[in-house]
């Protein structure tokens, strides 16, 4: 072994280590961004009920939701862990002219809800990628919970608040 070469060796052990810890701290900035990391809408919206549910008021805001072709949410699934029945979780589109969401069974564009008959449960359905705003509400009594999709936040907060009167917490 020629003199130096253990020097060398040991540069670049150190620059590897240096790299990595950059990558790694440049993966968690893309994470926070959400660049990489795309939402899982399962999971947001039932974190939201749950939120609603154990402080009993308010609304909560779930930004740029991405939703996948193929995927289909049913209420049950959202209320697993608290006691709410399904059928008192209903979701809308909030606002009629949203090009991305729309209700009943004909429904051609990319999210669609179906209402549940007979203590059904709701559905949404994908049928074409899209990224919505969600906003999850509870009524005045306190008894119905709401999940209202929109392209525009705005609209989606609009119509939970018009649902919930005086009750605007997130």
């Amino acid at each position: 072994m020629k003199r130096g070469q253990a020097t060398q060796t040991m540069m670049l052990v150190v620059s590897v280590i240096v790299a990595l810890a950059i990558l790694a701290a440049l993966m968690q900035i893309l994470g926070m961004v959400k660049l990489f990391n795309p939402t899982n809408p399962k999971q947001v919206l039932a974190g939201s009920i749950s939120s609603i549910y154990q402080k009993g008021y308010g609304m909560k805001l779930d930004k740029d939701i991405v939703f996948t072709k193929g995927d289909t949410i049913l209420t049950g699934e959202l209320v697993a862990g608290t006691s709410l029945p399904a059928a008192n979780l209903h979701f809308h589109c909030a606002t009629d002219d949203d090009a991305l969401c729309g209700e009943g069974e004909g429904c051609d564009k990319p999210v669609c809800i179906i209402s549940g008959n007979g203590g059904e449960p709701d559905r949404l359905i994908v049928n074409k990628n899209a990224k919505l705003n969600a906003v999850t509400c509870i009524n005045d009594d306190k008894e119905f919970y709401s999940v209202y999709f929109a392209r525009h936040a705005q609209d989606a907060s609009d119509a939970c608040a018009s649902n919930i009167e005086g009750q605007l917490t997130t």
